[in-house]
């Protein structure tokens, strides 16, 4: 689930009602909003313009690993459930 600050807030307190947890001593409204120009310019503005050059956020960017390498279990046989 992606959602603002204040929405992750709501969540918490909800379920902090849920669980019997939450004590109404609320850790206030958070950081200050952004504007909604603010929010087009950084983050909507450039995604429209990426959809309609045909780009991705990711293009120009290397791999984190370039190679793959084998993934292992501890405690677990290396040979175990291969056909």
């Amino acid at each position: 689930m992606h959602t603002a600050f204040r929405s992750y807030a709501a969540i918490g307190d909800s379920f902090a009602r849920g669980i019997g947890t939450w004590s109404g001593k609320g850790e206030g409204a958070g950081p200050a909003l952004p504007s909604r120009g603010a929010h087009w310019r950084e983050h909507v503005l450039p995604w429209i313009g990426r959809r309609i050059a045909g780009r991705s956020s990711g293009d120009g960017r290397l791999p984190q690993r370039a190679t793959l390498l084998p993934v292992t279990v501890p405690g677990r046989d290396p040979g175990a459930g291969t056909a």
